[in-house]
């Protein structure tokens, strides 16, 4: 079974009774000379802009009405990002993202942009979920055996109001936005939207860390629950001295259109 208590696929197939949910979907794919500037039309858009996925992700969003959860390896909302985050909580629309954790990033230079934005994203009341590498490898009954390997987030996709999915190719980030052509894939499921929101709650609940603001309003706070209670840790959880480090350095000098 897997960790919603599905069996493998190979073995419904033996058995003749494959269970699918039948959907509505729409694919977008970025145009591939999507870097080169378009040709504004007389609404002042531009057709591969408006075939885009960052544009579909982005006009589904901020649709919403109640909630929206999003899973992304790399987080740089930047500035229309956030103006996104803003109009929604200003309807009292519920957002929450998990991400990766200073510890369980690849890319240590894409996490210095994150941090820039990561204040400004707790005040407006988004919800933050940072993946814990070692909550990962204990919990191995819910998220499998990983042996030398690091617990690591790879799923970008979206849950809107639970009734819609985005499962694409597209990171939250600049150059996602600039410079890479992504695929994402919107399926229109109230069932499916409540399986993968099963599966975030999970990694959630068992694998992550709560970020939140401590008492003065300027520090951090990074919170894990288990059947021990709930531990609170001041600094950025797992990470190294060195690695720390290595992050305030490099902050000031990298360009965030180029994360």
């Amino acid at each position: 079974m897997d960790i919603l208590g599905h069996a493998p696929v190979a073995q419904e197939l033996a058995r003749g009774a494959l269970s699918l949910t039948i959907a509505r979907a729409d694919v977008f794919a970025d145009s591939l000379d999507k870097i080169e500037r378009p040709r504004t039309n007389a609404e002042g858009g531009s057709q591969p802009e408006l075939d885009s996925v960052l544009y579909n992700v982005r006009l589904l969003v901020r649709r919403a009405r109640k909630e929206v959860t999003e899973t992304t390896p790399y987080l740089v909302p930047g500035r229309e990002g956030m103006e996104s985050m803003r109009q929604l909580r200003a309807r009292g629309v519920k957002f929450s993202i998990v991400t990766n954790s200073l510890a369980s990033i690849d890319e240590l230079a894409v996490y210095t942009g994150y941090r820039r934005y990561r204040p400004q994203m707790l005040r407006l009341g988004v919800d933050l979920y940072e993946l814990s590498p070692n909550l990962v490898k204990n919990n191995t009954r819910r998220f499998g055996r990983y042996g030398l390997s690091i617990g690591r987030l790879h799923a970008k996709c979206a849950v809107i109001d639970g009734e819609t999915i985005y499962i694409g190719s597209m990171n939250f980030d600049p150059r996602s936005d600039k410079y890479n052509t992504e695929l994402g894939l919107f399926i229109h499921s109230p069932e499916l939207a409540s399986e993968l929101l099963r599966l975030i709650d999970t990694v959630k609940s068992d694998g992550s860390y709560q970020v939140r603001l401590s008492s003065d309003g300027r520090s951090m706070e990074w919170v894990a629950t288990d059947s021990n209670g709930e531990r609170v840790l001041l600094d950025e959880p797992e990470s190294t001295n060195w690695k720390r480090l290595l992050l305030n350095v490099l902050t000031p000098f990298i360009p965030e259109d180029l994360l």
